[in-house]
């Protein structure tokens, strides 16, 4: 028992540091581009929307709240940023309407997680977080396809998805 244990801590530690490794990346891509110093507050505002989805994806507590499995898919998501930071620099208004296509969803899982109360299912929370992630998922697909998806996901997959959450308790 005492060799598993050792061996599950070092495949959690090896998937943290890789979090914190992609991590890092997409901050130095989000720095590189924030070096040539361009003033349009839409570059301002596309940068600052990346780091918000880094603070939100990997907050100071991602070790306590994502398992072993969750850390790998999060060096996607942050790989994708990393590619979104690189490719929105060079064409914004590709970046903008790739945007404009997850931006709805974005605006729905809000719209449920403001609806939730303390009568809310654990089955609809369940499902809210699946929802999250899969986002994350089309995000990946969106902006940088060549990462690859956890499987399919679509627009199509995410209001399906939204349908059967709004029918839960």
């Amino acid at each position: 028992m005492d060799m598993r244990v050792h061996q599950c801590g070092q495949a959690m530690r090896d998937a943290v540091i890789a979090v914190i490794e992609a991590y890092h990346e997409a901050q130095c891509r989000i720095m590189d581009v924030e070096k040539k110093r361009i003033a349009a507050p839409v570059v301002g505002q596309f940068l600052k929307a990346l780091k918000d989805e880094l603070a939100r994806l990997v907050p100071d507590t991602f070790v306590l709240l994502y398992d072993r499995q969750r850390l790998r898919h999060m060096v996607r998501y942050l790989s994708a940023i990393s590619i979104r930071a690189q490719r929105g620099y060079t064409d914004l208004e590709k970046d903008r309407t790739r945007q404009g296509l997850v931006a709805p969803f974005i605006d729905q899982l809000n719209r449920m997680l403001a609806s939730m109360d303390a009568a809310t299912s654990t089955e609809k929370r369940m499902q809210v977080e699946s929802f999250f992630w899969m986002i994350e998922e089309y995000k990946v697909s969106v902006f940088a396809q060549e990462v690859g998806t956890d499987g399919p996901v679509s627009a199509k997959r995410l209001k399906k998805l939204i349908g059967e959450i709004e029918r839960m308790v």
